[in-house]
């Protein structure tokens, strides 16, 4: 069962007004190819997606997954698919660069996006009595590294407090999201 959120259609007829139509069907088709290869992985290792959800902040996939190396497999394969078009950068440039932008994006190890996902399920394995401390830890510091990083952009190349705003921003957005205690299966953003 595919979901959307109405909100959806608002930023997408708003990223149309202020950015080239070439520019958001490339982001798109990167995000597309980022979820295909999650959902690819998945159902090669014999896993099943029960849902699949579509809104602003993405795409997520409600998902039963046979063990923790099909998870981890899964969780990997959407940024790994991401960066890998990389190698359609003479043919498609502006497909290769929003494919390896969201695949960082997404490696970010923070616990919605696949990177902290991947190292809760890591941490989880190793240390499941402070895995969530330890995710949850990392979240904050890499925080600190980009807001030191927007601090220093802000004085190293003149561009004003905007990269502050935009980090402080994100990271007030990412952060109030709770780590589930108990998730019944494993969700790909």
């Amino acid at each position: 069962m595919i979901c959307t959120d109405a909100s959806l259609y608002l930023w997408l007829a708003a990223l149309l007004l202020f950015l080239p139509l070439d520019w958001v069907l490339s982001a798109f088709t990167a995000a597309l190819i980022h979820e295909f290869c999650h959902i690819a992985v998945l159902l090669i290792l014999g896993g099943k997606i029960s849902r699949v959800r579509i809104s602003v902040t993405g795409c997520v996939l409600d998902a039963e997954a046979p063990g923790d190396f099909v998870s981890f497999c899964s969780i990997l394969a959407g940024p790994i698919g991401s960066i890998a078009l990389l190698i359609l950068a003479e043919s498609l440039p502006k497909i290769a660069v929003c494919g390896f932008i969201h695949g960082l994006y997404n490696l970010l190890p923070f616990f919605p996006l696949d990177g902290g996902r991947g190292l809760h399920l890591i941490f989880e394995s190793l240390i499941p009595k402070y895995a969530d401390t330890v995710v949850w830890w990392t979240g904050w510091i890499a925080c600190c590294i980009l807001l030191t990083t927007a601090v220093w952009c802000c004085y190293a190349f003149s561009w004003g407090i905007v990269p502050i705003f935009l980090v402080l921003f994100w990271i007030i957005q990412m952060h109030p999201r709770k780590i589930p205690c108990k998730p019944s299966g494993i969700g790909v953003q």
